[in-house]
């Protein structure tokens, strides 16, 4: 409804109640804060806020405002007074509502460890949040021309393609903006690694190496790894839907290395894994295993591998390989 009374589109009775709601000072900041988010989508000049506050900084300089004060009788200082004073109050509702405008245009959905959330966005589009992630989105809706969340964690994406074509835009935290207009795909983005494996359509990857900008264009079947240093690798993958396997409560490796999977664990179930027994320290896993907690996992791990482990505290330490029984 505020939407369309800034379009003027706003019925007279939806105007008299916009109206009086505006009055009550209370609501004057998130007044302004749906009016910066409507212009957002509907541009009409760009504002440089940053600009605002320095020339209104210029203007009230003390040796100025002393300067100006000396000359004028005793009721024009007051009254000049109580317009800086007013100024200052508009000032400091101006920074307060640019430093806190991102929670109030955004909301954030997140899950914690050991939890996955299946998350339907309001353009059609469907996300499965893994383990100990967080997607970003905006809180009054996408705009006309693009669509754009923040991903730190792992999630699966089922992208909806509209009529308009609007793009679809994810992007992560120290990592590349993944750019698509109607696909399926997963993204991994964690501290140590940047992964993206496609299912169908195609999608475009704008990230940076070695400070230059960079983009690669990904369709079906593949997959791409970032490292740490921004160096890309894009390699087939004959299915790529073991990468969203925990969607399913299912972990494939593949020569997944021991220390890999005790990441898996720490980044997915926050549970530390040592391993303590350099006999292994360089073994790699395969299979496919089924499991719904960070218990049930470490189980079925031991039991197909012959690992022996204890828990201490809040850690698990990995210490031998089990002998056989002669």
């Amino acid at each position: 409804m505020i939407f369309n009374y800034f379009g003027n589109k706003a019925t007279t009775l939806e105007k008299r109640r916009i109206d009086e709601w505006a009055k009550d000072l209370q609501n004057n900041e998130l007044f302004y804060e749906y009016l910066t988010q409507w212009e957002s989508l509907n541009i009409q000049y760009v504002s440089d806020v940053d600009a605002a506050i320095r020339r209104h900084q210029r203007r009230l300089e003390i040796v100025q405002v002393q300067d100006i004060i000396s000359k004028v009788p005793d009721t024009s200082k007051r009254l000049f007074t109580k317009l800086s004073i007013a100024a200052s109050f508009l000032l400091a509702a101006l920074i307060v509502g640019y430093l806190t405008k991102d929670r109030v245009l955004y909301k954030t959905l997140a899950t914690s460890y050991g939890e996955t959330k299946s998350l339907l966005l309001e353009d059609g589009t469907k996300v499965i949040l893994n383990a100990n992630s967080s997607l970003t989105v905006p809180r009054l809706g996408f705009g006309d021309y693009t669509r754009n969340v923040s991903l730190k964690g792992e999630a699966n994406f089922s992208v909806a393609h509209l009529p308009g074509n609007q793009k679809f835009v994810v992007k992560t935290a120290d990592g590349p903006d993944i750019v698509v207009l109607g696909t399926e795909f997963t993204v991994y983005n964690r501290l140590h690694q940047f992964k993206v494996s496609l299912s169908k359509g195609k999608i475009q990857l704008k990230y940076k190496e070695n400070q230059r900008s960079k983009n690669l264009i990904m369709r079906a079947g593949e997959l791409v790894t970032i490292d740490a240093k921004g160096k890309a690798v894009l390699k087939k993958t004959a299915d790529p839907e073991i990468f969203s396997a925990w969607k399913d409560n299912r972990y494939v490796f593949d020569h997944t290395s021991l220390q890999d999977i005790c990441t898996l664990f720490e980044e997915d179930f926050g549970l530390a894994i040592e391993i303590a027994d350099p006999e292994i320290s360089t073994w790699a896993v395969s299979g496919t295993f089924k499991a719904s907690n960070a218990q049930e996992l470490l189980e079925a791990l031991a039991e197909s591998s012959g690992l022996v482990y204890k828990k201490e505290n809040q850690k698990v330490i990995i210490h031998s390989i089990k002998k056989p029984n002669l």
